[in-house]
């Protein structure tokens, strides 16, 4: 969907309050949310850092990014596509990638190929489309002479598990759409 005046983020007065807190809510007493009234905009081509204190929102607000989360009220619309429609959200999902904080609660498999392979492989692409996004990423995130058979969980202290979680969403660029042309 892709014009080149649609956000391809739009956070929309976006309000949201975790369950656990509205349940804490005394005498209909309104909780605090941890997101009030946010809106953002990000452009093709922008980049965007959101940067905070433990606890401000910054992760929550990412977690809207890909309908991970969807907000008390407000809108959030990734390339158009409205987070609250059940119908769009694994196109969101597809489009938008997050590494969460602790990358090392993140690893799938046992070795770095199968850990990258894995969000490909739950989407049911072919075997060759696979190993040819995970060779291109691995080539371009990883030193592939070191890493095709190494453990992920052997270069934590090295932010390898990032590196790993980050090959991993690189590699599902494109997952829902025509996989004979993914670009390397």
């Amino acid at each position: 969907m892709s014009i080149a005046h649609t956000p391809l983020i739009d956070i929309q007065k976006i309000v949201y309050t975790y369950p656990q807190q509205k349940k804490d809510e005394v005498d209909g007493l309104a909780s605090s949310a941890v997101l009030r009234e946010v809106d953002l905009r990000v452009m093709q081509g922008e980049y965007v850092v959101l940067l905070g204190h433990n606890g401000s929102g910054k992760s929550t607000l990412a977690r809207h990014c890909n309908a991970l989360l969807l907000p008390d009220s407000g809108r959030v619309l990734i390339d158009g596509q409205d987070s609250r429609d059940v119908a769009k959200q694994r196109r969101i999902r597809e489009s938008v990638g997050m590494i969460f904080q602790n990358p090392d609660n993140q690893i799938i498999a046992t070795v770095v190929e199968d850990d990258i392979a894995w969000a490909l492989t739950v989407r049911g692409l072919a075997v060759d489309i696979i190993r040819e996004r995970v060779a291109t990423v691995m080539e371009a995130r990883i030193a592939a002479s070191i890493a095709r058979r190494v453990r992920p969980d052997d270069y934590a202290g090295h932010s390898f598990a990032g590196r790993s979680g980050l090959s991993r969403t690189c590699s599902n660029y494109g997952a829902g759409q025509d996989n004979s042309g993914w670009a390397t």
